[in-house]
């Protein structure tokens, strides 16, 4: 069972239900239901004049769930590259990197 950084606590009931929805919508992908990929971007202000469009650089923001999805996918892809040597040993400064607030 996935123990949660943040509350320590186990979630066994949501597990099973949305272990079911990623695999459906992995499966189809169409499926997916269209709040998953919506997102707000905001404009963050860079250094300069606030008044010029150039001086800001977008952020969107999207849901936990599609960041979870996500890095799902981005690990079992990263197995598969190790396992077919498409990931080469002396690209040092080319990682796969998935964050995930958990503790095994």
């Amino acid at each position: 069972m996935i123990k949660y950084k943040i509350t320590g606590l186990e979630f066994p009931a949501t597990h099973r239900h949305i272990a079911k929805s990623f695999n459906a919508i992995l499966e189809e992908p169409e499926k997916a239901p269209h709040w998953l990929t919506k997102g707000i971007t905001y404009l963050i202000p860079k250094s300069g004049e606030s008044r010029e469009v150039r001086n800001y650089r977008p952020i969107t923001c999207l849901t936990t769930m599609y960041k979870t999805l996500t890095g799902i996918i981005a690990t079992r892809m990263s197995h598969i590259w190790k396992s077919r040597a498409y990931y080469q040993q002396s690209k040092t400064d080319v990682t796969l990197e998935v964050k995930v607030a958990r503790i095994n």
